[in-house]
């Protein structure tokens, strides 16, 4: 009877044992990083998620409780956003449920990932993170992922109709292993490339009227090159803010933005330089001394009474957008007090030259007071781009795609009759909202490739439709043309500009970017 007991207590506990090895395997976090698939949201990389059987975590459209065989078979879904599986729970759910006579107590979750993780070591859930090879977190100043904002703060139940017991540490770690692949992959805003299309495409229709037809039609239409300063101010911030605080240095961003800049800039001065030459009947000496100028952004159309960069006016909104990223980028990273204190005068300072100059028409390029007065006109909206990147108000919503898209040209064209009040309104309110709610949205995927496209066009369009317009107004026999109907040149010279636009980015921009980047040896932007 002794031995018996004795014998019958021997195999209780080593069902007890095997019993609690199994069970912390299955509490262990067994998170692997192979290849890279999925998405969140349009354009910004993500991993897969597959679960394996031995949990009812369920990561699908359905969620609803596998059974038998298909219970054993791994499921895959893309994370989209907010996974559906975190979310709170009840106390009856948070029970666990109990199974052929044991509960479900973990789950073993693979994230099929970038290969780049994994030599990496997630950020720690508590304190300042950093990863072990150097690299900070998203934006700089991310200490954990809750703080980050860019996914849902971890949970300690997986999922509101499956819970799983003590797994509190399982979320954060697999958080935190999503947070260090997104960061090298990071969002492409296509909305915001659309609107930048639109942009260019209104101010090529400005200048257009003005030359070939004369007066303005479009009111505010010149109010699209705040909405460049702000968009950049956005994007630099996303793009550089995270690399400027881990060490990146002042030459390597210099380098990477003049990769982006330059080649365009060269171009479009030297077209316009040669249809200002051909324009000219008393000498090339005063064209190519402007065009030099205006090559290396020196405003040389100053000393000879002219505007600021008479060969191609666009390019004066290029030189403060270069004087803003240095700014931005030698300026070492201000507290929220004093960068809300920048942005206050900024403002501030927008509506003083707002009213001093009767609106921003003419500011910044005209003449040398209104030069000076355009470093004022770039800091409030770039300023605003920066603040829209760091407050978090860029982060996807239900936004309708067409909003942005249209409340754009909607804004730009309605004339309004204050001019200065009205300008001031509409740079200091409706153009930082109008970004925050560009990126914000996520189009549809049949809208994708168009916005990328257009997004890639307006840079070299805006550049490049100056010179253009003024060949076909010069052109021989533009008065017949005109003569059928008035608008038709300058509808022309915009469809001729984005010709040329496309041929440049295929045949000019695009392999001379190629070429600096290897000649530099740094990744462009």
């Amino acid at each position: 009877m002794k031995r018996h007991r004795i014998a019958t207590d021997y195999r209780r506990s080593r069902r007890m044992s095997r019993l609690r090895r199994k069970t912390q395997q299955r509490e262990q976090n067994d998170i692997r990083v192979q290849d890279h698939t999925g998405t969140i949201g349009p354009g910004m990389e993500c991993p897969r998620i597959r679960c394996r059987h031995r949990s009812d975590l369920q990561i699908g459209e359905s969620g609803r409780r596998r059974h038998g065989r298909d219970r054993r078979r791994r499921s895959a879904a893309p994370v989209t956003g907010t996974l559906p599986f975190v979310g709170g729970a009840s106390d009856r759910d948070r029970r666990p449920r109990r199974r052929f006579g044991r509960p479900r107590l973990s789950a073993s979750v693979e994230l099929v990932g970038h290969p780049v993780v994994r030599n990496r070591t997630p950020y720690a859930s508590t304190g300042r993170g950093v990863a072990r090879d150097g690299n900070a977190p998203i934006g700089g100043c991310v200490t954990t992922v809750a703080e980050s904002g860019l996914l849902p703060a971890p949970s300690s139940s997986l999922c509101h109709r499956y819970p799983i017991r003590r797994c509190d540490g399982l979320l954060d770690r697999f958080w935190e292993c999503v947070l260090t692949i997104v960061q090298g992959h990071k969002q492409h805003f296509l909305v915001l490339d659309g609107m930048r299309g639109i942009a260019a495409l209104i101010v090529a229709g400005l200048h257009a009227r003005e030359l070939m037809i004369g007066g303005r039609l479009l009111d505010h239409s010149y109010l699209a090159v705040d909405f460049f300063f702000c968009l950049s101010g956005f994007v630099i911030a996303y793009a550089y803010e995270g690399r400027l605080a881990s060490g990146m240095r002042f030459a390597t961003f210099a380098k990477l933005r003049l990769i982006r800049l330059y080649p365009m800039i060269f171009i479009g001065a030297l077209l316009g330089g040669l249809v200002l030459i051909a324009g000219r009947k008393d000498g090339i000496m005063v064209p190519t001394i402007i065009t030099i100028g205006t090559m290396l952004l020196i405003p040389a159309g100053f000393f000879f009474g002219k505007q600021a960069y008479p060969s191609d006016n666009p390019i004066w909104s290029l030189f403060f957008e270069v004087v803003a990223n240095i700014v931005y980028a030698l300026s070492p990273r201000l507290s929220g007090r004093f960068f809300g204190a920048l942005l206050l005068l900024s403002a501030l300072g927008y509506v003083a030259i707002c009213y001093a100059f009767d609106g921003m028409q003419l500011v910044g390029f005209d003449t040398w007071w209104s030069f000076a007065a355009g470093f004022v006109r770039v800091t409030f909206p770039f300023a605003a781009g920066v603040a829209i990147f760091r407050l978090g108000l860029h982060r996807r919503s239900g936004v309708p795609t067409w909003l942005p898209l249209i409340a754009l040209p909607a804004l730009l064209l309605v004339p309004i009759a204050s001019q200065a009040i009205a300008d001031a309104v509409i740079a200091l309110v409706c153009l930082p909202a109008l970004v925050v709610l560009g990126a914000r949205t996520a189009p549809a995927a049949a809208l994708a490739p168009w916005l990328r496209a257009f997004g890639e066009l307006s840079y070299p369009l805006y550049l490049l439709h100056q010179p253009i317009l003024r060949v076909v107004k010069n052109a021989p026999h533009i008065d017949v043309v005109r003569s059928i109907h008035p608008l038709l040149p300058p509808v022309l010279g915009i469809i001729l500009a984005v010709v040329a636009s496309a041929v440049a980015i295929r045949v000019y921009d695009r392999p001379v970017r190629k070429l600096l980047t290897a000649h530099l040896g740094r990744v462009a932007a």
